[in-house]
């Protein structure tokens, strides 16, 4: 339990910080996304990194049943894993719509409050 407490408290205020900062600071963001869908290098390192974290929160947390704070971590650990095995796998083009989709105004909002309500639960339960 001690593992997922610290783990929620990371992650919680890193989603909370990345959703601020999505709402604040729109322009930045979005160009970062098109960085990203335009350079190869840039998404194929950003992929391998989640990569490696998906595999950390995996192997270390994978734990389903000791309530819903320690599922949904094990959920996000799933899915940051295959974002990165979809980054460095897919052909170039396709995740260049992935990441035009995201600019998009309404799925860009969707995402930030993603993140917000998101890091607010984790932040809730881990604190």
């Amino acid at each position: 339990m001690e593992q997922t407490l610290f783990l929620a408290e990371l992650m919680g205020l890193f989603s909370l910080i990345m959703g601020f900062s999505m709402l604040l600071r729109r322009k930045m963001v979005m160009g970062v996304f098109d960085e990203m869908a335009n350079g190869r290098l840039t998404l194929y390192l950003i992929g391998v990194l989640e990569v490696i974290l998906g595999l950390a929160l995996v192997l270390k947390h994978n734990i389903w049943t000791e309530g819903s704070l320690a599922f949904t971590i094990s959920i996000l650990g799933w899915l940051i894993l295959a974002e990165g095995v979809l980054y460095v796998s897919l052909p170039e083009r396709i995740t260049r719509k992935m990441l035009v989709f995201a600019e998009r105004s309404r799925a860009y909002f969707v995402i930030a409050l993603f993140y917000l309500v998101l890091g607010g639960y984790l932040v809730y339960a881990g604190f």
